[in-house]
């Protein structure tokens, strides 16, 4: 847990207006007290918002809130949970690639780390038949129908016409994996894994399994996995060979916005 400055709690229980999901701070705060409050609002999954001057919240935070004053301090759970969301640019360029190898109209396509579902979204765009998404976070697979609704409203796309799956679960952990048994083979997989520990081999290398003969992958994975000596990603490699995968390193920043300066590579794949 990152415990708060008394500073810091003062404001957090005497200075805040919560309306409409839009938490704003009602006094002038120093510049130490305001980076103090901004990480905890955005570790609680706040967004700050410069036209509405506050950070706004998919759930109500004062319950959050709460707990933060109880316990003094917050867990930062998007690192705890590698919550690094994908920028809508990079979204939208990784199912583009998807397309170019296999059009997504009627197919079906899972997405296993599925966030606030950028992915998802430009999924749904292509008007595949079903789409499947997994999140391990409750509360982001309350939200993510909400989610990917909202952003569709925003780019005036109607209603979608692609039956929605959500499962809150651990792509790796769920056994027995029920939204598997319900929904393969799939046509194709998008994702951006989590990366420590190596995570995002463990993902691919299950998504990879579970791809119909000739279903198309896409994921961001850690720049690591192409030079790092280890097995496991030596094993990954060989894998990626196998399938006459292609692998390109994403630019310096790419989730700079999403709060990491990771780098990370794009991994396309046809399974034979």
């Amino acid at each position: 847990m990152k415990a708060l400055s008394p500073e810091t709690l003062a404001v957090l229980t005497d200075d805040l207006d919560v309306t409409g999901g839009v938490l704003r701070i009602t006094r002038q705060l120093d510049r130490k007290v305001y980076l103090e409050i901004n990480a905890a609002l955005e570790a609680l999954g706040g967004t700050w918002d410069k036209k509405r001057k506050g950070h706004v919240f998919a759930e109500d935070p004062r319950t959050a809130l709460d707990d933060v004053l109880t316990d003094g301090g917050f867990y930062d759970k998007k690192r705890d949970l590698q919550q690094f969301f994908t920028p809508p640019k990079l979204a939208k360029g990784l199912v583009d690639k998807v397309e170019g190898l296999m059009k997504l109209k009627g197919k079906t396509v899972l997405e296993p780390s599925a966030g606030k579902g950028a992915l998802a979204v430009e999924v749904v765009l292509r008007r595949p038949e079903r789409l499947v998404c997994l999140e391990k976070d409750p509360a982001l697979a309350n939200s993510l129908p909400g989610f990917i609704a909202r952003d569709l409203d925003a780019m005036d796309y109607g209603k979608s016409t692609a039956q929605l799956s959500v499962d809150c679960a651990d792509f790796l952990a769920a056994k027995p994996p029920l939204y598997v048994a319900r929904h393969t083979p799939y046509h194709a997989v998008v994702m951006n894994p989590p990366f420590t520990r190596g995570q995002d081999v463990d993902h691919v290398t299950h998504a990879v399994n579970l791809l119909a003969p000739g279903g198309v992958l896409g994921a961001i994975v850690s720049g690591g996995v192409t030079w790092k000596e280890d097995r496991r990603s030596k094993a990954f490699r060989a894998l990626l060979r196998a399938h006459h995968a292609v692998t390109t390193n994403l630019p310096e920043g790419a989730f700079a916005e999403s709060g990491t300066n990771v780098r990370t590579s794009m991994v396309l794949l046809r399974k034979p």
